[in-house]
């Protein structure tokens, strides 16, 4: 369901997996790295240390089938659900993204 101007789901899929792939020195994988680049440069662009002092964590649970790998139950919505998870400064910038 991506826009029609995008590639074939197929390309963008085989860069994400590229992309996200953990080195194996330790360091950050390139999507984190172009990540972590482009929030430091919003924020010294809007007056601010390149590094953030405070994050705000938020949880979403997200409904998914009974076939699914990796899933979890939401006592309080009492659904089948899988979390994502998001930690953001106080602009709103994402800092880590974890699914």
């Amino acid at each position: 369901m991506s826009p029609r101007d995008f590639p074939k789901w197929q390309v963008v899929y085989s860069y994400l997996r590229r992309w996200s792939r953990e080195p194996s020195d330790g360091e950050l994988c390139r999507l984190e790295q172009a990540l972590k680049n482009v929030v430091g440069e919003v924020r010294i662009d809007s007056g601010q240390g390149e590094k953030t002092t405070f994050v705000i964590v938020a949880a979403q649970g997200v409904k998914n089938t009974y076939t699914a790998e990796q899933k979890g139950y939401d006592a309080g919505k009492k659904v089948s659900s899988i979390e994502r998870h998001i930690a953001v400064d106080t602009q709103g910038l994402p800092h880590a993204i974890a699914g």
